[in-house]
């Protein structure tokens, strides 16, 4: 896996909360004490299905992840 971006601030949230395939699909409720939002994608090169997986922090500790289908 490889790291895809980094979010903070209304972009994050903005991320965070869109539907996939577009975004994570956190709720509103689970966005609201997080801090940065990291998105990890699969490779071609990786072995097994291809997905993107969101990761939500708060003060440097994930606190939530999603996986999404797909590339």
């Amino acid at each position: 896996m490889h790291l895809l971006s980094t979010q903070t601030g209304q972009t994050m949230v903005n991320t965070a909360t869109a539907a996939a395939p577009f975004g994570a699909g956190f709720t509103p409720e689970q966005v609201a004490t997080a801090d940065k939002l990291e998105m990890w994608g699969t490779g071609i090169k990786d072995a097994g299905d291809e997905y993107c997986e969101f990761r939500l922090f708060s003060n440097g500790v994930i606190v939530d992840t999603k996986k999404v289908m797909g590339y």
